[in-house]
C-alpha cells in the first residue's frame, strides 16, 4: 500500500489494478504483508483495487466527497476460499 505514496512523490501514476498490485506483491517477496500468506494478501489487494475504482467512478459522476483509499488499516476483512484452509476440530489452520 505504501508503494502508491512513493509513486505519488515521484509524480508517477498510482498502481491500482489488481493485476498490477499482485505483480508488485510477487516482486516484493515474502513478509511484505506481515503474517498474511499470498492468498490473504491478494484478498486485501482485491478490496483495495475495488475501493479505488469505486471512488474513481463516484468522482467521475460528480461526487467530490469520494476519497481514494490511501491509509493502511489495522484490521481488514480477509477471505480464504475453499481448499485454501483446513478445519481441525474447532481450530482453523491457514497456509
Amino acid at each position: 500500500m505504501e508503494v502508491n505514496a512513493w509513486r505519488r512523490q515521484r509524480r508517477d501514476a498510482p498502481l491500482v489494478s489488481y493485476q498490477g498490485l499482485c505483480r508488485e506483491l510477487a516482486a516484493s517477496g515474502p513478509g511484505t504483508f506481515g503474517d498474511l500468506d499470498s492468498t490473504g494478501a491478494r484478498s486485501v489487494l482485491r478490496r483495495y483495487s475495488d475501493a479505488w475504482f469505486a471512488a474513481a467512478k463516484r468522482r467521475r459522476a460528480g461526487d467530490s466527497s469520494a476519497r481514494f483509499p490511501r491509509r493502511r488499516r489495522g484490521l481488514v476483512p480477509v477471505r480464504w476460499y475453499h481448499g485454501t484452509f483446513t478445519l481441525d476440530g474447532r481450530r482453523l489452520r491457514l497456509p
